[in-house]
């Protein structure tokens, strides 16, 4: 009577055993396949890297540009500028070769390159000028894009940006990233006449004195000064007056 039970016995475990094993790889096997396809799942949803609007909009690009750079000036006692279409194919022009270096057209220009914004890139050089000295004016290197950004004789502006690609280093020469160029007009950065010239176009914020603060800036821009060269007739004109005057007290006229 006990063989019937031990092979009953006998036969429920092996089925056990067996039923384990089965579901033991269909646990195992189904883990795996959902690893493969949530896998895909994440990289076929993955969200990319888009341009800011402000890039790939031309209304918004230009909405933008004038926006901040009129806060700008309205912050320095200058008017408003107006978008000029024709410096705007101008800079476009340029900024097309995506070469990092001034154009030394007519006009005033700043550039900059890698922002990521247009917003970012008029800030960059609107900034600059808590680094200007308004008791030593002048054109600075450092702060030649404000000065020009905030010129009160400018009237008008075009930009461009342009995405660029560089796979060289950074002394390539080419612009990288996105490359915005502005030109104005009149041009600013008018150099001489003893920084008059200066004095008169660059105005601090309400009035005050001297700005000595200095502050970091990212990635590149660069701004383009303009020499005037009326001073030279101006003092060639006057010596040969004097020497008219001197000439006729002695009698030569």
């Amino acid at each position: 009577m006990q063989l019937p039970s031990l092979k009953l016995y006998n036969l429920t475990h092996v089925l056990s055993l067996l039923s384990l094993t089965l579901h033991t790889g269909i646990a195992l096997a189904i883990p795996q396949e959902t690893a493969v396809v949530s896998t895909v799942i994440v990289t076929s949803y993955a969200p990319q890297a888009t341009p800011a609007q402000s890039y790939t909009s031309e209304t918004l690009f230009e909405e933008t540009v004038l926006n901040v750079t009129n806060r700008y000036r309205a912050q320095h006692n200058a008017s408003a500028l107006t978008w000029n279409s024709s410096l705007a194919n101008y800079a476009e022009n340029w900024a097309k070769k995506c070469l990092w270096k001034h154009s030394h057209g007519p006009y005033g220009e700043n550039l900059a390159e890698g922002y990521q914004n247009a917003s970012a890139s008029v800030e960059a050089w609107g900034n600059e000028g808590e680094l200007y000295n308004y008791s030593d004016p002048g054109y600075s290197e450092a702060t030649g894009h404000f000065t020009q950004l905030v010129w009160r004789a400018s009237r008008t502006v075009g930009c461009a940006r342009v995405n660029c690609t560089s796979d060289s280093s950074d002394d390539d020469g080419k612009a990288s990233g996105w490359y915005v160029v502005c030109e104005y007009y009149p041009a600013g950065n008018i150099v001489g006449d003893h920084n008059e010239y200066f004095r008169e176009n660059v105005l601090p914020v309400g009035g005050g004195s001297n700005s000595t603060n200095s502050t970091g800036s990212g990635h590149k821009s660069g701004a383009v000064g303009r020499f005037q060269r009326v001073d030279v007739f101006g003092f060639w004109a006057v010596g040969v007056s004097l020497g008219l005057v001197v000439m006729s007290l002695n009698g030569v006229l």
